[in-house]
This record gives structure tokens, sequence and C-alpha cells, in this order.
């Protein structure tokens, strides 16, 4: 038999449930029912006070029935916040209600008998989802903007007991008024169809056509350093932003928490002497919108606003203002204490609306709502309504007051009222938690907790996104103390870029290493248009055997660095150049050609071509590894007063007495010259420098046939630091030597004798480049 019916209050203590199948004689009701398709019902349950006498009302409920006969694999259990369980579970087990720790998760009232707590039952907030062998059953609200909605589910022996409550918080209903339930929808068919099904009816419910385009932001300064922002850390992100080898893909950067104290939005003049519209602006100069963190609703007990005006703020039902954290027993600690405002009193509203209109008019174009769910906690409010209607006021007044300019985003609230509002939605944890990051192990622990259960949320209400709002997946982290490891970085990284939904960065980018940095951006992308960050310039002399060794292994670099490939036709005359031009679709290439003969000509017709600030040079005999491109970057990355760097380089396989004699031979060549000169020699195959002071050593010197690289070295280093690399390694041909591995020695002795003498004398020399 199918129940429905209401729950009543006398007062907080007591309470009844009226059976409307027992036709009572206070209240009229009806059940409408509509089949928009043969496997979908929609419910909504309508009441009338018939008596002279108000009748306060907990909870309506829509349905109580028994399944039976259906053979269930997983349950969808979902709850209440963003950040509550959302994910599926191996049967029908009982919610267990949270005490202590993160209260602020679980509806208070959904494990109330006088609101329509099932005993024993698994408690689900909006929506939920049997699935079955051939079919899974989905139920929710369609509507949300009134009441919180409640799906409670018990198995008993072979049969699963289904309870469908819509809270109203003990609303009066005055004689002769009327109220509806949410609409409720239960949908039969397959297990992905049935919740896009149900996202569909959402949207089409709440008339929402147009979604705002996913963007791709930098958050300042959470998760790099909790609490803390001002505004030397947000032009520490601007200027490594420009120092970046292109232009970011970012659409905002968001200021987050810790401009103010909570409450005095306004008064940010501590933390930005220059005023926010100073750094908006700065912002924006770079191409970048802005975006502000708001707790809306709250406010620290030692804020003005809170000492000014008191009574715009929410008390128990013994009158005194409650803790609104709800998070742990030490909430009450003065840096986690806060106070939950009445979003319902005329002045709260006043004020909410002057503090979103000051952020649009310094220039912000997104408002991030946080810890809104404080206002649920209470029913206490200036004017009578439920606690789902209470949110959503409050959200209203900060949609109106932001105008069609700025964008909504929400961080810790319930969901459910929020449809229709949010453009952006949060649907799971924070990525981490940054105030474990000084606590080693504790951290690993925690950091990895947080985003496994904040990633299933998010793989779990997919659904959602595209159709209600954009999901967000929170921001990537990749601080190299965040305790996160590598497996779950990746997964958010490709669950972020695939989903067509927000990306986020957390990190402070200017302490990032460039290895972590390169992949923050990977994850935001660099513009087409971005002119190349290295230019790779290969000089070359008839070397079709070899040229696409060479240019296979530039073909394979691991980085999104936009990088160009100079190639320099030093006269070839086999097939060097055919065998270039196959390589013009795989990589930026530009090949030259350069009349005059030599090496120092060809490498000097190379670097003047360059777009790039940095120039790298290999030969056309040679093969880089994957990561060549990104290390030298890195490099000039960490160091930023470096004018050139040297990398090692290796010979192809010739045996092992040539292979030490040669690996020897340059060991002593690299000691006596840092003896000699206290820096490092360039490797004509191996080495990188900063353009300008390629030019201002005055190029490589067209007068030498031998070790122009190591003159140009010696030069460089006058203006600045080189920096060798040991571990960027060059694969070469031995071919320079070809069986004459003495004579060879010899003649770079003397070739280099005279380079350290500054004397312009050809030794013999094979023309082999």
């Amino acid at each position: 038999m199918k129940t429905f019916g209401a729950y009543l209050s006398d007062n907080k203590d007591c309470f009844e449930f009226v059976n409307f199948n027992e036709k009572p004689t206070a209240i009229n009701f009806s059940l409408s029912e509509q089949n928009p398709e043969e496997n979908i019902r929609i419910l909504q349950l309508k009441i009338t006070n018939k008596s002279d006498k108000d009748i306060t009302i907990n909870s309506l409920l829509i349905q109580e029935y028994v399944i039976s006969d259906f053979n269930i694999k997983e349950v969808l259990e979902n709850g209440w916040q963003q950040c509550s369980f959302s994910g599926y579970r191996k049967g029908i087990k009982p919610t267990k209600r949270k005490r202590l720790f993160l209260v602020r998760d679980q509806n208070p009232f959904s494990f109330k008998k006088e609101f329509g707590y099932l005993e024993g039952s698994m408690v689900n907030e909006w929506y939920t989802q049997l699935v079955g062998n051939n079919k899974s059953i989905a139920i929710g609200a369609i509507t949300t903007k009134n009441q919180f909605t409640q799906i409670y589910l018990r198995q008993e022996g072979k049969d699963i007991r289904v309870r469908i409550t819509c809270q109203l918080d003990g609303v009066i209903l005055r004689p002769g008024r009327k109220i509806s339930s949410e609409k409720i929808v239960i949908i039969t068919g397959p297990k992905k169809e049935s919740l896009e099904t149900f996202a569909q009816l959402l949207k089409n419910e709440n008339k929402i056509k147009n979604l705002a385009k996913p963007i791709k932001g930098l958050c300042c300064a959470y998760y790099a350093q909790g609490n803390k922002v001002d505004e030397r850390y947000i032009l520490d992100q601007l200027e490594t932003i420009d120092r970046l080898p292109g232009k970011i893909n970012l659409n905002f950067i968001q200021i987050d928490a810790g401009c103010c104290v909570w409450g005095d939005w306004l008064d940010t003049q501590k933390q930005f002497p220059s005023g926010m519209g100073f750094i908006v602006k700065e912002i924006k100069k770079r191409g970048i919108k802005a975006g502000i963190w708001i707790a809306p609703f709250v406010a620290s007990p030692k804020s003005k606003l809170f000492n000014e005006h008191p009574d715009w703020f929410l008390k128990d039902d013994s009158g005194k203002h409650f803790e609104g954290r709800f998070t742990s027993p030490i909430d009450f600690l003065q840096f986690l204490s806060f106070r939950a405002l009445d979003p319902t009193h005329p002045k709260v509203q006043e004020r909410l609306i002057k503090v979103i209109k000051q952020f649009v008019e310094w220039g912000f174009e997104l408002i991030k709502t946080d810890f809104t769910y404080s206002v649920c906690f209470s029913t206490n409010y200036h004017k009578k309504m439920t606690r789902a209607q209470a949110l959503r006021k409050g959200f209203e007044v900060i949609r109106k007051a932001a105008g069609k300019k700025a964008l909504i985003q929400n961080g810790i609230t319930p969901l459910s009222p929020l449809v229709g509002i949010l453009n952006f939605c949060r649907v799971g944890l924070d990525t981490v938690n940054p105030f474990v990051y000084p606590l080693p192990i504790f951290r690993n622990l925690v950091n990895n907790y947080m985003l496994s259960e904040n990633l299933r949320n998010c793989i779990t209400r997919q659904f959602l996104s595209g159709k209600i709002w954009l999901n967000d997946a929170d921001c990537l982290v990749y601080k190299l103390n965040s305790g996160i490891n590598e497996k779950l970085i990746k997964k958010h990284e490709k669950f972020s870029k695939n989903n067509n939904g927000t990306v986020w960065l957390g990190d402070n980018l200017s302490l990032l290493p460039w290895e972590r940095l390169e992949r923050a951006i990977n994850t935001v992308g660099l513009s087409k248009s971005a002119i190349p960050a290295i230019s790779v310039v290969i000089p070359a002399y008839n070397e079709e055997k070899t040229v696409s060794k060479t240019l296979d292994s530039l073909t394979l670099q691991n980085t999104i660095l936009p990088f160009e490939v100079i190639f320099v036709d030093n006269n070839c005359t086999d097939k060097t150049t055919e065998i270039v031009n196959t390589y013009k679709n795989s990589l930026n290439l530009n090949l030259i050609c350069e009349k005059n003969q030599g090496i120092s000509n060809a490498r000097n017709a190379g670097f003047s071509q360059s777009k790039a600030e940095i120039i790298a040079s290999t030969d056309s005999d040679s093969a880089v590894p994957k990561k060549w491109v990104s290390s030298i970057m890195a490099a000039f990355w960490r160091k930023p007063e470096t004018v050139g760097l040297v990398g090692n380089y290796i010979f192809e396989s010739k045996g092992k007495i040539f292979n030490l004699a040669a690996k020897l031979s340059i060991i002593i060549g690299d000691y006596l010259h840092r003896f000699i000169t206290k820096s490092f020699a360039f490797r004509g195959t191996n080495f990188a420098v900063r353009k300008i002071y390629w030019e201002k050593a005055g190029k490589f010197n067209q007068n030498k046939n031998a070790l122009e690289d190591v003159d140009l070295s010696l030069r460089v280093g006058r203006l600045g630091k080189i920096n060798y690399l040991p571990n960027l390694t060059v694969t070469t041909t031995y071919r320079r030597f070809h069986g004459r591995f003495i004579k060879q020695l010899k003649t770079r002795a003397k070739a280099y004798i005279y380079v350290l003498l500054n004397k312009n004398r050809d030794v013999e020399w094979e023309k082999i480049r």
C-alpha cells in the first residue's frame, strides 16, 4: 500500500503524523501524478488548511511504498552538501549520523522522526538511484526552490522500503492557505540514461537555457598557503605569468579568503593597500578577469559587522547566537569561529547588496560564495520560511546585485536550492587541507583521502554538469609538499581536462619548480598564438644519413612549450634538405640556407633567425632526450640570472674501450676548462644561451673553424653565469674521431689553446658539418 501524509508539530518535542489515506478532516489534500512517458512518474502533494487554526508542518510525506522482487546491485547515496558523500554503495546500508566532526555535511532535520526519518535507513538528499541487474530506478526532486527533499531507503528482507519527504521546517499553514511539495520524479530505465533523464527534467522544469562557458582560473591563495592573501601575492602571480613563454589560457584570477576579517568584506586596505580596484586593473592588463571569494552569510565574532549588528544574526532556540562552522569540537576557537547571518532580514539583504555591488564596481566578474550552509542550521528567521527558501533567498539577493556580467560559483553549501542560480558548482570536497602540509605522514593520509573523496563525488555527480550548471572539480594542486600521490594528481588532471567543466589551479605559480609549473600550464593550455619559448638551431652539411634521427628526437619532445626548429643548410649537396622538408608538418620548422661555408657562419645564421628569448643548439648527427626542451627551460626558469647552460653528451656505442676513452677525455677537458676559466664551456651539440647575451658577446667568431662554441662561451661567461646540467645528455656520433682518436685529441687540444689565446688560426678540421 502506498502511503502519503504530513508530519505536523505543536512544538519542538511533539509531533503527529497525519495519514492522508485516512482522509483527515482538518486538511484537504491532493496527490497529482503525471506520466509524460511510460517510464516516468511525476508526483506532487498539495494540501489546504480547512480548519480555523494554524497548522505547523515539519514535513510532507509524498509517498511511502515497498519495492519487491528487485535484485539490487548498487545504490547511489547522495548527501546534502557539495562536500557530503555522493557515490555508489554495494547494497542499502543505514547512514550514520555525524556527531562530532563534519556535522555540517548532514541535514540536521533528516535524522529526526518528527520530520519523517525512517529508522535504520539510508538517507538520501535530493535524489538517489537503485541499480539492479536489468534496470535502475532514479528518484529525485525536479523542483528544488522551496524544500529539502529526502529519499529514505531501508532493506526489509528481500523488499526495499522507500519513503520520500519534503521538509517544511515548521512552516505555519494559516487557515484557508495552500502549500505544495516539490515535484518528485520516479524514472525506470538503464543506469546512465535514468540519471540523464532526471537532469534533463531538472533543466526543463527550472527553465535553464544558457549556461556559462567553461572557465580556467587561478585561485589565490588557499591551497598555496591557507587563508592568507595580499597585494604582493597577487602581483607575484602576475609577474610570473608575465615571465611565461607564451600567453597562458587563464580566464580568471580569484582572490581567495584572507583579504579581510570575515564579515567586513570591504575593509581590505591592510592586505591591499593600493586598493581592490588597482589589483583588478593589474589582472585585467593581462587579459584576465578578476574573481573574489566571500562567505556572504557568516561573520567572525570579532568583526565590526557582528559587534555593530548582533540582531542581524541567527540564534538557536534558546535565544543565543550559535557557532556556525559545525566542523569539529574546537570550532569555538577564535580563528575558526563564526556566526550565521539571517538572509531573510531586510538589513542583511541591504548589506549584501552593498557588498556585492562594490565588488562589481571594482571590476570583479566572478563571485565565489562559501560557507553558506550555516543559515540552514536554524529556522529562527526574521521572516518565516523553510531553510531551503532562506538559503535561496540569500543567493537571489546576490544574483540580482551581481547583475548579468558577474558569474556565481559556490563553495560549501547545500546544493538543491541553488539550481538556476549558480553558473559553476563545486560538487566535491576541497582538494587538500593546506594546514597539514607541515606534517609529512599526516598530510599524506589526509590529502590523499580528501582528493579521492572529491573525485568520487565529481564522477558521481557529473551527469548534472552541462544541464543545470557546470561542475567544478576544485583546484589542481602541484606543489611538492602537498602529500598527494602522483596517481591521484593524474586522475584529477584527466577528469578536469576531459569533462567540460571549470579548471582551476591552486598553487603559488612563482614558487612552483618548472617541471610542476609546466604541468599546470599544460592543464589550462598556452595560447596557440604564443611566440616560441625556445629556438633550436641545427647547422648541417651533408647529413642525409643522420638528420632523421635528430629531427625525430625533436618530434618526441615531452613539453607543451612552443618551440621552433631552425635548420641551417650550409651548402648541402646530398638529400639532407629533402629529408628536412618532410618534417614541416610535425615540427615548427624553418629551413634556411647559409651560402658562406663554415660552422660559425651557419650557427650565426640560425641564431639570427630566432624569435625566442632562449636559443638551444644541437647538431644534425645527434639525438636529444624527450625532456630536452623542457629541461633547458627549467634551468633558465629556476635561475633567471643564468645567461647560458651546457649539458653532457655521449657517443653511440662503439665498444667499451672507445667509450671509456671518450668519456675520460670529456671529463678531463671539462675539468681543465673549469680550472683555467672558472666557467663551463659550450658544446655545440648540447648548449643553450639567452639570445641577448649571444648578441652582447659578439656572436660566433666567423674566423674560427674549430671550437667556435668554446670561444663563444668564454665571452658569454664574462657577462654572466653559465650553468652545467650533467644529467641533460645528448647522444651523438663518433665519426669526428673516425678511427683517429689520438690524432683528433691532439687537434682539439691545439684548437683549444688558440681559443684561450684568442688566436684566429685554422687547424686541420674535417668539413663534416
